[in-house]
This record gives structure tokens, sequence and C-alpha cells, in this order.
């Protein structure tokens, strides 16, 4: 059965993907340099849109804007129209179409190809690109996922035996009972033959597998085509057309303050971009990835983004708790919960301006009102007589915040704390 098919016999649910609303891609752009179109002014096309789960959403929250979403499956399509339809909305377009053989008018502020890339044939790849480089707008952000190697190196076999084995097998609850089934077998077998050896990875892969949904069994696991990357060789698909690396779809999910010191500093010493990604999926054993582009010859700004640009964005925060609550003040550092797990936040500055974020959400706070309200100049603790705390302090006996020396007014970034069982000197990465 084709992939094609396969969707129509078992369609997929769409969801949400908050890294994908044009606001946010908008601000990566921004931030890195380019002048991307506002969220409530925008041109949207979504490759393999699905049933709209993820588009129709975004078309209700910006009616201002235009969506165009495309997907092979027809049932997609129907259940997406449905759905349009019930709500009303007159500013997007469910197409039934295929990516290789596509001609979409126009130029789009933005195109999200997220999960398609690396389950569909070459050629549809190679379409998806070309498609890309002729609807992109100038200064305009796409996003495309994939499964990336070295992570899948892990699951490929597995994955492989599955699709092998259910091949004979009619009916997608059949295939995904079977393909459980083989992948379950398989890997306690392999932990009883090779012991420790190979214990971690396969209880690592059986806990992937178990944890999937049977939309994810069907889709990703037994699908028709199966392409992992490396990021090097996406980046040079990529460029090919005319297109460049801009950043990741989910900044804080590849980031220097994630790894160990001494591997940070050596990745710091990678001038290449392109080269530095590459080494953190190998350290970080990167399994998929949300890559963004935008067309070549931008100067693209990938370490501080300009004042300006700074100076027209908001910011916002969704922690429960009060990083600055007196209690907990005089602590050198603090850790919260996060989605990612639990993060240690630590840096006078930093924390008293989540402190006023998280009063203010769910309003977002100019960046400009959020500095004043930080580092506040009229509230140096010196400037009370009877204050006697010193301008570093964490706090001062008149009742207002201080603001602390220029030395220490550098937001120590939020990391999660890694561990640290391997301790010997990093390599150093050629340049």
């Amino acid at each position: 059965m084709s992939d094609a098919h396969a969707y129509d016999e078992h369609p997929y649910t769409g969801y949400v993907y908050w890294f994908t609303h044009p606001d946010h891609l908008g601000v990566v752009g921004a931030l890195h340099g380019l002048d991307t179109a506002p969220a409530d002014g925008c041109r949207v096309l979504e490759l393999g849109c699905g049933d709209g789960g993820n588009l129709v959403p975004l078309a209700a929250a910006l009616p201002t804007s235009h969506f165009v979403g495309v997907d092979l499956c027809e049932a997609h399509i129907r259940a997406g129209t449905d759905l349009v339809g019930r709500l009303g909305l007159g500013n997007v377009e469910l197409v039934r179409g295929d990516v290789a053989t596509l001609e979409v008018p126009g130029t789009f502020d933005y195109i999200i190809a997220h999960g398609l890339f690396s389950w569909v044939p070459e050629a549809t790849r190679a379409a998806a690109l070309d498609l890309v480089q002729r609807a992109l707008a100038p200064h305009g952000v796409a996003l495309i996922s994939y499964n990336a190697y070295p992570g899948w190196h892990d699951e490929a076999p597995v994955r492989r035996l599955m699709e092998f084995h259910t091949r004979p097998v009619a009916g997608a609850a059949d295939k995904i009972q079977q393909a459980r089934g083989i992948a379950d077998w398989h890997c306690r077998r392999m932990v009883g033959l090779f012991g420790e050896e190979r214990k971690g990875q396969m209880e690592r892969v059986l806990g992937v597998v178990a944890a999937a949904s049977d939309t994810l069994i069907r889709h990703d696991y037994l699908c028709e085509h199966h392409q992992p990357l490396y990021f090097e060789d996406f980046v040079a698909r990529a460029r090919a057309r005319g297109l460049e690396f801009l950043a990741n779809a989910r900044p804080g999910k590849l980031r220097l303050g994630g790894f160990e010191p001494e591997v940070a500093d050596m990745l710091r010493r990678v001038g290449d971009p392109v080269r530095r990604q590459q080494y953190m999926d190998f350290f970080a054993h990167t399994r998929f990835r949300e890559t963004l582009l935008c067309r070549a010859g931008h100067a693209i700004q990938r370490d501080a983004a300009p004042r300006a640009r700074l100076a027209a964005l908001a910011a916002e925060s969704r922690l429960d708790q009060d990083v600055w609550a007196p209690a907990t003040r005089d602590a050198e550092a603090i850790t919260v919960e996060a989605p990612a797990g639990a993060v240690t936040i630590a840096g006078t500055p930093l924390r008293i301006a989540l402190s006023v974020l998280q009063r203010q959400a769910p309003r977002a706070v100019p960046l400009r009102e959020l500095f004043q309200a930080t580092l506040p100049i009229g509230c140096s603790p010196c400037s009370s007589a009877s204050c006697s705390r010193s301008t570093t302090s964490r706090s001062c006996t008149c009742g207002g915040r201080p603001r602390p020396s220029p030395a220490r007014c550098r937001p120590t970034p939020t990391r999660r704390r890694c561990s640290a069982r391997w301790r010997r000197p990093a390599p150093r990465c050629p340049a």
C-alpha cells in the first residue's frame, strides 16, 4: 500500500505546534536580521497540512492573514474543509495536491513543512525545496522538520524490522499490533544476547516505540519512505537552491548552555554555524530537527540582535513560580520546573525580569518596559541614607530594589544542569 493510501485508511490526527506560529517565526527571523512580515498581515503556506489541525487554529487566531494548506490525502482535506466551514473562516484554503507537481500563486511570508520531508520519496523532497525556493518571499522564513542522524541510527534497524515484518499484513490495526509485538520481542532478545553492551540502547528504543501512538507507528515506523538526514546534508540541499540556514525553530532545544562547560567552550570556537550545529547533533545524539531557512544573501546576525530590533519586541513568561520572591531572594540560584525539565536560574537581573513577567502574565511586556522594571534608574539602594546594603546586594533595607553594579549586571542565561560524569577535556574542533 502506498503512503498516500495509508493516510486515507488511517488518517493522521492534526495538532497545533507552537513553533510554527507566524509570530514566533517572525520574531526569530527579525532577531537574525530579516524584515519579517507581521503575524497579523502575512501569507502562510503549509505543505503536508493534514486535516488542518495546525493551520486552521492559526487562521482562526489571525483573521487578517491568509493561509493555504496542501495535502495529498483526500480524507485529510475533506475533514479540514469541513472544519473550516463549520468555523466560518474565510482566510484559509485547504487544497488536495501533490507537492511534487504543485504550483502556487504568488509568494508566502512563511512556509511550513512539518512532518513531511523525511517521509516522502526523494523526488518529492527535492520538489519541496524547489517549491520553497520559488514561493518564499524575499524576507520570508521556511520551517522544515525531518528525522535526523545520528540519533536515528539507534532506531533505524528496529524501524526497518517493523516495516519488513508487517508487509504481508493487511489492515492498519493488525499492522500496528504486529509491529509493536516484533519490536518488543526483538529489543528484549537483543538485551538477553548482548547484556549491558546493548541494554541501554535497546531499552531506550523500546521505550520510544511503546510511548508512540498508533498513528505514529503507522505513519512513522511503517511508512513506505523514510529518510533521516545529517544536518549538514540538509543544509547542502537547501544551499543548492539559493536557500540558507537561518536558525533552529526551537532555539532552546540545541544551545550552548545545554552542554557541559568544556564542550560549550569547544563549540564556541567553531566559527562556521553549520559545522557548529552538526557538532551539536553528534554530541546531543539528535534524532529530530526543525530547521528554519531563508533566502541566501541576507546578512544573518547570529550572535546578538541589534538593539533597535529588540526594542520593538515584547516578552512573556509561563512560569508559575516567582523566582524573586522575598523568601528565596537571597539564594544564589533557584531551580524551577519547566516543560523541558528542571532549570536552574541565577543572576539578579534575570531573576527580577522573570519575576516581573510572572506577575504580568499572561500579558506580554515590551522589552523597554521590562528593562526599566528590572533595572529602575531611581531605585539604587545607595540613594537612601537608611539603606545599609551595598549596590551589589540582592535586596536592600530601604524597601526598593537594588540596581546591580555594571560589572554584575549581566543576566546569566538559564540552562539545565548537566551530568558531570565525563570530565576529561573536550577535544579541539577544527574551525
